[in-house]
């Protein structure tokens, strides 16, 4: 059992088709993510009104991203933006990119008077890698002595092109509890999905999750419901058991589902998760041997399968049908 929360992300484009959304995903969600940089049809000013008078059961966060590189008129309009959904009273969190937050440790464009009980999510994203020192990345959301401002969580979302790209971004919750403050890591794409099953397990603050398969956020997004029935993220601790199925192409298969329904039913504190792997002894040494490995994730056991990718184990291009055996 842990204390994390699951955010749902909504990116609509109209505000009936987010309200619609808002309605389902309260019976799932503890937090759900108003992406503000989708709507096409009204102005935010507008819904934030009507959340105002609607004041649903589930926190609030807002989010919207700049889509242009910002000059300073239209970063001045971002700022105006921020004012309002702070003074709206709306929102338990919002979700400041790196920019912002850096233009708010060094200026007075906001105050930590204006944000109320508002939390502020520092995020930072990279949807093509993994930098392989995040020291930099981190560098900006640091607490700092000379200034007010200070993030309550910060978000770090990355890409993982190989499965081991996931353990410099799994060092935050380290770093976010030396600092004292609350930590999201999220490794985006097919190899790093493992991060948002355990995250909670370990500390994280939230996962994010998408509504509906298919309605995904971002690349390796899982929905609430899979979260919470297949996963029982909810229910996971530090002394959960791991087990996983290691892969060139994990998207296919239905183990997960299939081996967590079985943990479930014999009331294990055990959850199966998919590894795509590249690099096979690469993951082993890093990521499970216990002499090297460079984080803790308490793997129990594997299940293999030949089925891969076009650019993961195997390139030849006949096909056979998969075998699995166990390891470990």
């Amino acid at each position: 059992m842990n204390q994390g929360k699951i955010c749902i992300s909504i990116c609509a484009r109209t505000s009936a088709e987010l309200f619609e959304k808002l309605g389902r995903a309260e019976r799932l969600a503890d937090v759900v993510e108003i992406r503000f940089d989708c709507l096409e049809d009204d102005s935010a000013v507008s819904v934030i009104e009507r959340l105002k008078s609607a004041r649903p059961p589930v926190e609030l966060l807002a989010t919207s991203r700049p889509k242009t590189e910002q000059q300073s008129a239209e970063f001045n309009e971002r700022l105006t933006f921020w004012r309002h959904v702070f003074e709206s009273g709306v929102f338990d969190y919002v979700d400041l990119e790196e920019d912002l937050v850096f233009a708010l440790t060094y200026n007075d464009d906001l105050k930590p008077a204006d944000f109320g009980k508002t939390k502020i999510v520092g995020s930072y994203h990279d949807f093509y890698e993994t930098p392989p020192d995040m020291t930099p990345v981190l560098e900006v959301f640091k607490p700092g002595d000379d200034s007010d401002f200070r993030c309550d969580i910060v978000k770090i979302a990355t890409t993982a092109n190989t499965i081991t790209d996931t353990i410099e971004q799994w060092y935050l919750l380290d770093w976010a509890k030396h600092f004292g403050v609350g930590a999201v890591p999220i490794t985006m794409g097919e190899p790093g999905k493992w991060t948002r099953i355990l995250g909670l397990a370990h500390g994280a603050v939230m996962t994010y999750a998408a509504l509906d398969a298919g309605g995904e956020t971002a690349p390796g997004q899982i929905t609430a419901a899979d979260l919470l029935d297949v996963y029982r993220v909810k229910e996971l601790g530090n002394g959960t058991e791991v087990y996983g199925v290691i892969a060139g192409d994990t998207s296919y298969s239905m183990s997960p589902h299939i081996q967590n329904a079985a943990f479930k039913a014999a009331k294990m504190d055990r959850v199966f998760v998919p590894l795509q792997v590249g690099d096979i002894g690469d993951f082993i040494r890093r990521m499970v041997r216990k002499d090297t490995r460079e984080i803790e994730l308490n793997f129990r056991g594997f299940a293999v399968t030949n089925r891969t990718s076009r650019r993961s184990w195997n390139t030849s291009t006949k096909r056979t049908r998969p075998q699995r055996r166990s390891v470990l």
